[in-house]
């Protein structure tokens, strides 16, 4: 009798997943006041009726989620995954970029410091300079 009238309900195109536990509750407790079902019925049709309805907003708001990410993808957003990658990476060539810099810093600091020095004496004429 249950499954028959689950039955009927989703031929009637009366999707479960609206359906909150206080419409059941009323619902089944209308049926049993007109006596189409007993107590126990009611009971087991319950049950039934809230099972079957959380398996369907499962389905629904996984299909909703699927849609989503397609319309999304489709549109060219992207997604945390790709953003977290992103920053990541932004993270990493900053890090690159620091330590470049302070070689650059340093590298001109020693030049600096070599030219600021004294001048090294000139060799007389005709003899090679120091270092060549």
């Amino acid at each position: 009798m249950i499954a028959g009238l689950l039955r009927r309900l989703s031929a009637a195109g009366l999707g479960l997943a609206w359906l909150t536990q206080e419409k059941a509750e009323a619902f089944v407790q209308e049926l049993v006041r007109q006596g189409e079902m007993s107590r126990e019925e009611g009971r087991e049709l319950l049950e039934e009726l809230i099972r079957r309805a959380e398996m369907e907003k499962d389905e629904l708001q996984r299909r909703i989620d699927a849609e989503v990410r397609r319309i999304i993808k489709s549109a060219g957003v992207a997604s945390r995954e790709d953003v977290r990658r992103l920053e990541e990476r932004i993270e990493g060539l900053e890090a690159r970029l620091e330590r470049l810099e302070a070689r650059i810093e340093g590298l001109e600091g020693q030049a600096g410091a070599e030219g600021a020095g004294e001048e090294s004496p000139s060799a007389p004429e005709g003899e090679p300079s120091p270092g060549q």
